[in-house]
């Protein structure tokens, strides 16, 4: 790397810009605070943006969750329910979320009894008890790298797997309803980074860090 006879002269400047867009394009601040796996801070994330507004959220209940009629007005309750994600409560409707990231399905007291039998329980014994006419619908959010064998898990099929390369195309789609709103940009690119398979993330961590080296080491 020291021999500069081995270099071409525009190899530094080459270097800097690999370097400088690959920030620009790629980072975002929760890789910055190194919370781009967080899957709090994800779930965190979506409850902001479903809420910040309401008929974009309409409209992805429609287009990801089947829910052609989903009501304007709703309240989202984060892990206050039996340490559920995203409890979304409205008038005609109950969605439960179960967000996961790099982690699997836990709570599991036997085999035929996990988290996911728990919430659809209590979510069941909450409508029951409180004598609601409500429709419950189950859903977990997981990067596309994630390989959750959901069959193992849900044997009678209440909860629907939604890929986060659905959830990044839908919002990346409808941008322009965030416009106004700072972090938007970060939060499609935090997204986007959990669509990519980990050797692709891996690879292009270590040409980074390469490139690094060699810029620092030839300045």
């Amino acid at each position: 790397i020291k021999n500069k006879e081995l270099w071409e002269a525009s190899t530094s400047n080459n270097l800097k810009g690999f370097t400088e867009n690959y920030y620009a394009n790629s980072t975002s601040f929760l890789d910055i605070i190194h919370k781009e796996n967080d899957e709090i801070v994800f779930s965190n994330l979506f409850s902001y943006y479903f809420q910040y507004n309401h008929k974009t959220f309409q409209k992805f209940c429609k287009n990801l969750l089947k829910i052609d009629d989903m009501d304007y007005k709703f309240e989202i309750i984060r892990e206050s329910r039996q340490n559920i994600d995203l409890w979304i409560e409205s008038e005609k409707y109950i969605i439960v979320i179960e967000n996961k990231i790099k982690s699997g399905i836990n709570g599991k007291v036997n085999k035929d009894y996990n988290q996911l039998n728990k919430y659809y329980d209590f979510t069941m014994n909450y409508i029951k008890e409180n004598k609601l006419n409500k429709k419950p619908y189950f859903y977990i959010f997981k990067p596309d790298y994630n390989n959750i064998n959901l069959k193992e898990y849900d044997h009678d099929g209440h909860y629907t797997l939604i890929k986060y390369s659905k959830i990044y195309e839908f919002f990346n789609n409808n941008a322009s309803q965030f416009h106004d709103e700072k972090y938007f940009q970060d939060f499609l690119k935090a997204l986007h980074k959990q669509t990519i398979p980990i050797s692709e993330l891996n690879f292009n961590t270590m040409k980074l860090r390469f490139a690094e080296k060699i810029r620092n080491i030839k300045q």
